[in-house]
């Protein structure tokens, strides 16, 4: 929950129009999770580098890298704090 509401967040500082945010948030809500679980398990090396992006991947280990989707989404909140203060300006 925590990286599609950071990424939402962004989203929305990021494009200026609220209903493409709202439509788009939508989109990426339906089809980031099935995306996010085939690049997940997927061995093809032309698309594999994209499972490092999605929570997916930190999800189905067994140990403390869950905590990756924590800072990516910590991330993801400073770039939209960034957009955010700059269109304030």
């Amino acid at each position: 929950m925590t990286y599609q509401v950071a990424l939402t967040i962004m989203l929305s500082a990021m494009i200026s129009k609220p209903g493409m945010t709202m439509f788009l948030s939508v989109i990426l809500g339906i089809a980031f999770p099935i995306v996010g679980i085939w690049l997940a398990l997927t061995s093809k090396a032309w698309i594999a580098w994209l499972k490092y992006i999605t929570p997916y991947y930190y999800l189905e280990r067994d140990d403390w890298t869950c905590l990756v989707i924590v800072l990516i989404a910590g991330l993801m909140l400073v770039i939209a704090n960034a957009v955010f203060g700059r269109r304030e300006c």
